[in-house]
């Protein structure tokens, strides 16, 4: 996940400035304006979406409702995680193969590694939940979806999730920065990030970029949203699905310092999934997240 690790980057370069000077300080100004302006976006539209829900709590319990009622059960989770973990294993073991007798070179084009290992997790889950779909004849109606939201539609609305939750983990990435200079610590930027950064091949950018934006939100939301919480749902309630599968979301990512604003991340993910009736807001607000996420670190300095 990159968008932790982006707010961190620029919570720092916040608390730098006026002590360093600026490579390009017009380009970094105006990123500062624009977060600024995106917080305060944030703001009211949280402000506007809590009364809409408030005013209209027959319409969350249907919404809730109508997420229980999708045809994923824990036993489709199980399923899938097993799969998935036997893939990401052939994954790595091809790779490190390939290596060994010299067919590829890992050490010197990493993007490769990142590359296998997303076609054996991201690639395996989608290509799994839509062989189970076909199986079942199931739609992405019946699955994933309500009747009234096309895919315009679904990105304006993942649009706005995405500004939605900007000021929480905005906050959190600033509070931590805080901390960490308190007790005189330095912020860990995940390794992806760093290489996203040194990578100077377009090719390879381009093949790091459809991975952090396409592959990776669409496969888990799939699989987080899509399927892990209503089966979760059925068994413990929404709330405790959505702690639940946020908690999950968050450890599968193996960064200490990204589990709090991963977490807080998933709930609104989960949220707006809940509330829109339609897997299509969470993945376009994924995907937003991560553009914008790959986007700034090209700007600021690592």
């Amino acid at each position: 996940m990159l968008e932790w690790s982006t707010l961190a980057s620029l919570s720092e370069w916040l608390g730098d400035i006026g002590g360093r000077g600026s490579a390009n300080p017009a380009v970094e100004r105006s990123l500062g304006v624009a977060y600024a302006l995106l917080f305060v976006a944030g703001v009211v539209a949280n402000f506007f979406l809590f009364q809409a829900y408030h005013r209209r709590p027959t319409e969350r319990k249907r919404a809730e409702n109508r997420l229980l009622w999708r045809p994923w059960s824990w036993l489709d989770a199980a399923h899938i995680t097993l799969f998935l973990t036997a893939s990401l294993l052939i994954g790595s073991s091809l790779a490190s193969g390939l290596d060994g007798i010299g067919w590829i070179d890992l050490e010197a084009h990493p993007i490769l590694l990142i590359l296998i290992h997303s076609l054996s997790l991201h690639g395996a889950a989608i290509l799994f939940v839509a062989a189970l779909m076909a199986q079942r004849r199931f739609s992405w109606v019946t699955c994933f979806a309500h009747r009234r939201w096309t895919w315009l539609g679904g990105f304006g609305g993942g649009l706005i999730a995405y500004i939605a939750i900007i000021p929480f983990l905005f906050t959190y990435a600033i509070l931590y920065q805080l901390w960490l200079r308190t007790a005189g610590q330095e912020a860990r930027l995940q390794d992806a990030i760093h290489l996203f950064s040194e990578l100077t091949d377009n090719s390879q950018r381009l093949v790091f970029i459809f991975v952090a934006v396409v592959l990776a939100p669409v496969s888990e939301e799939l699989l987080f949203r899509g399927i892990v919480l209503p089966a979760l749902g059925r068994i413990w309630g929404m709330g405790a699905a959505i702690a639940l599968s946020s908690a999950l979301f968050a450890l599968i990512h193996l960064h200490a310092p990204s589990l709090v604003p991963l977490f807080v991340l998933s709930i609104g993910l989960s949220l707006a999934y809940v509330y829109s009736k339609s897997l299509l807001v969470p993945i376009s607000m994924h995907m937003v997240f991560n553009a914008v996420s790959l986007a700034t670190v090209s700007i600021l300095p690592i």
